[in-house]
């Protein structure tokens, strides 16, 4: 550490050079955040650190603790110090994360020119409820009105039917369960429970139809139908319905 005194510039009230400790360590302006760096490079760029400095770190520690350390112990403590970044890169690097993006609604990337600008359009939108009850459901476009999941289940049925006369025929292997059948041609056929029978739906052509089921198997063979006919299920085009604990 050089003793004399010290005639460098001093810019802005801060000293900017690092020519001795005395001046590295000297307090900047009011204000202005000391960047240890300088002092650090100055520590190590000498071969052995200045006996000064060793013994105000001995006397210091000494002060709070019931013994002083050894040279060796102040010396080797020095070593182990290194420059760190300067404290604008420390202010970067602990500067909060940014919240997280709220996720956006689902929307089909399928779009609508509205103007010279580019909207989505949601293809799959669940039909809107009735008001004062029933049951609102779109099928092939068009939009109908059911009294309940039952009636719907019927009337897609029936239409279908109607659409295309062989349709039954083909759907039937793929709805017919363990237990009971989903269509038949005879009503006694459908299943071996008496009450699920009698609570069968002639549809016209022949067939009856399984009414007495969950909500959820109403939609596992709807979906069935819409694959024997060949239209998409949660579409408009196709069929768009939403049953209660489906």
């Amino acid at each position: 550490l050089s003793s004399t005194k010290c005639t460098s510039r001093e810019k802005g009230g801060a000293r900017s050079h690092q020519c001795c400790l005395a001046c590295a360590t000297t307090t900047s302006a009011p204000g202005a955040e000391v960047d240890p760096s300088p002092m650090l490079h100055l520590l190590h760029s000498q071969k052995d650190p200045d006996e000064r400095l060793v013994a105000l770190l001995t006397d210091a520690t000494s002060m709070v603790s019931e013994s002083a350390p050894g040279k060796r112990d102040v010396v080797a403590f020095l070593g182990t110090l290194r420059p760190a970044d300067s404290p604008r890169q420390r202010r970067v690097a602990q500067s909060p994360a940014a919240p997280p993006k709220k996720p956006t609604a689902n929307v089909s990337k399928s779009t609508s020119a509205v103007g010279k600008h580019t909207v989505p359009v949601r293809q799959h939108a669940a039909v809107q409820p009735v008001a004062g009850g029933g049951l609102r459901y779109v099928l092939l476009g068009q939009e109908r009105i059911a009294k309940n999941a039952k009636s719907a289940y019927v009337a897609i049925f029936e239409s279908l039917a109607e659409r295309d006369p062989d349709l039954l025929a083909r759907v039937e292997p793929t709805i017919r369960g363990h237990k009971n059948r989903g269509v038949a041609r005879k009503q006694h056929e459908l299943a071996a429970n008496e009450s699920m029978v009698e609570s069968a739906v002639a549809i016209g052509n022949g067939w009856w139809l399984l009414t007495k089921i969950s909500n959820a198997k109403k939609i596992s063979r709807l979906k069935s139908a819409c694959a024997a006919a060949g239209i998409p299920f949660g579409d408009r085009s196709g069929l768009l319905i939403d049953l209660p604990n489906a």
